[in-house]
């Protein structure tokens, strides 16, 4: 039974690990903490720095604020408890997993739900959101999926993949 279920919901607003999120939420009487992640300087941005690095930074935040209203929306809608939080990278190199571990260890939550996100092949470097959270995290791990995301009916419950977790 799980007591506080924590969502991590990114930059395309996560529809599938939200719904998830809240219908485990639901299901056990939990507690719900919609989790965003802001990366101010993400490796877009340094790349976008010949422009102008400063409205950047502030299109991130502006986003990352109407992230948390459709988040916060979501949560009233379904009637259960919940809050949207959001945190900043710390620039010393934090991935998002961890730092999704680190804030889920913080908050005492039981489940962490994530959705699985699309990974790029081109980014060799980067560690997939997923793989972070379950290295760094000793919480159950969640991964909400689409089959296909383009077909799917609103409505329709997304697939759930569970992640084991190192014991």
């Amino acid at each position: 039974m799980y007591k506080h279920v924590l969502v991590a919901v990114g930059t395309r607003f996560s529809h599938s690990a939200l719904s998830v999120g809240i219908e485990r939420a639901r299901e056990h009487g939990a507690r719900l903490t919609a989790l965003h992640v802001v990366d101010e300087m993400p490796w877009w941005a340094v790349a976008a720095a010949s422009h102008d690095l400063g409205q950047t930074i502030v299109a991130i935040g502006e986003h990352s604020q109407e992230v948390v209203r459709h988040s916060n929306e979501q949560i009233e809608s379904a009637g259960i408890d919940g809050e949207t939080l959001v945190i900043t990278l710390p620039p010393h190199g934090v991935s998002v997993g961890r730092a999704i571990a680190d804030a889920a260890r913080d908050l005492d939550a039981d489940l962490v739900v994530v959705g699985a996100g699309k990974s790029s092949s081109w980014r060799f470097w980067e560690e997939r959101v997923i793989d972070g959270v379950s290295r760094h995290s000793d919480r159950a791990v969640l991964i909400a999926t689409y089959r296909d995301s383009a077909k799917t009916p609103e409505g329709q419950s997304p697939a759930l993949s569970p992640v084991p977790q190192a014991g």
